[in-house]
């Protein structure tokens, strides 16, 4: 369907785009947030305190994981509402953080056992990973019968990217490997025993549109 940054983009029947990737072309994560702040606006924390306390009835044993937590920005959240918190990271500088604040935190989150939390979550990281249905069946080891799956990420069938393509941001190998449809999504995660509770799009930010739009020649 097209290329970017030297990769070919390959359309797949269930609606998802995927860049062509061997695991050999992955960037390295593992410097990842070197020079981070680890600081989180005001705004951006309210957002993410809604988003905890929509999943407190979920909350049985009080253990929240988060998988690939970046800055630490939703967990600092979960725990500030009384979550016991872990998180798995590649990053050096997360890990170091994670554990100024407590967090139990691993490269591998293998090494937590089956059934052991409330809420797994996946923020913006199924586009980074070669294998997102392999993820997807690892956070389900994880959940408690009845816990639940918080999980973001790009839509394909966005608006940005009907008008923009391949030049729309988001597609951005070999960062970004496979992005989904809301479809794609829902046909990945039937392929898995979760029971869906909520599938759908948000929000639309116009910034890039507007900048491309007002860059390109006219006839």
């Amino acid at each position: 369907v097209g290329e970017k940054d030297g990769f070919p983009l390959w359309g797949c029947r269930c609606g998802s785009v995927n860049a062509d990737i061997a695991a050999a072309g992955l960037p390295d994560y593992a410097s990842a947030y070197a020079d981070a702040s680890f600081e989180t606006s005001a705004a951006v924390r309210k957002s993410l305190t809604e988003t905890v306390e929509s999943v407190a009835a979920y909350r049985r044993l009080g253990r929240w994981v988060d998988i690939g937590f970046g800055e630490g920005a939703l967990l600092v959240e979960a725990q500030t509402l009384g979550w016991d918190c872990a998180g798995s990271e590649i990053s050096g500088a997360s890990l170091k953080f994670g554990r100024s604040r407590g967090w139990d935190v691993t490269t591998q989150s293998s090494a937590w056992a089956d059934d052991s939390c409330d809420v797994v979550s996946l923020m913006e990281i199924l586009e980074h990973v070669l294998d997102p249905e392999g993820l997807l069946r690892e956070a389900w080891r994880l959940l408690r019968p009845g816990g639940v799956l918080m999980a973001t990420t790009p839509n394909i069938k966005s608006l940005n990217f009907r008008l923009l393509g391949p030049r729309w941001t988001i597609v951005a190998p070999p960062e970004h490997i496979t992005l989904f449809s809301k479809g794609a999504l829902s046909r990945l995660t039937q392929r898995i025993p979760f029971v869906r509770l909520s599938l759908r799009t948000t929000g639309l930010n116009p910034t890039e549109l507007l900048r491309r739009s007002s860059t390109e020649p006219t006839a």
